[in-house]
């Protein structure tokens, strides 16, 4: 790797670092709204950011929760990445979630980080919708029925739950 690339890559991993650290956390949700508003076809308004919920747009409350792999450390894992850049190597990757894991538990992550902000919010939520992000490798596999059926039986919070795939390409609608 040629010093000029390794500088490059490095300052766009502290770029990434930034973005998925806590002082990122506005720019990812609204990165998730944007996507999630595109393919919904939702109006193009400009949203009011806020916390709680985490915007207003449209006479609408979105509130978002992004989903990641239990026990996944992102931050620390960037923050790595960072280091073995400017030491002139490559970093490993990361986020290699086991796809049987992934048919086996990720419902179980999605429906308890709902459960989880339904508890949070309770009934003043529930006219808000609920974008989950769920970022984790092969989410497209997650078994949307069976958090469908946790959801129905475990909350009447939130009027809408709409699940934005990783890769910002789809949505899956829990509910209604």
């Amino acid at each position: 790797m040629t010093p000029e690339n390794c500088k490059k890559l490095t300052v766009n991993a502290e770029d990434d670092l930034r973005f998925f650290s806590n002082s990122g956390k506005k720019d990812r949700e609204r990165w998730v709204f944007d996507r999630w508003r595109q393919i919904t076809n939702m109006p193009s308004l400009a949203p009011i950011e806020g916390e709680g919920p985490d915007f207003v747009f449209a006479g609408e409350s979105v509130e978002i929760v992004e989903v990641l792999r239990p026990n996944r450390l992102r931050h620390k894992e960037y923050k790595a990445d960072v280091k073995d850049l400017k030491q002139g190597q490559l970093p490993n990757p990361h986020d290699g979630a086991d796809l049987q894991d992934v048919i086996q538990n990720a419902s179980c992550w999605v429906s308890d980080a709902v459960l989880t902000k339904a508890n949070h919010y309770g009934s003043v939520a529930q006219q808000w919708i609920l974008v989950v992000y769920a970022n984790y490798s092969w989410c497209d596999r997650t078994e949307w029925a069976r958090i469908r059926a946790d959801v129905t039986d475990g909350t009447k919070t939130f009027k809408r739950i709409d699940i934005l795939t990783a890769d910002g390409t789809r949505v899956e609608q829990i509910k209604p």
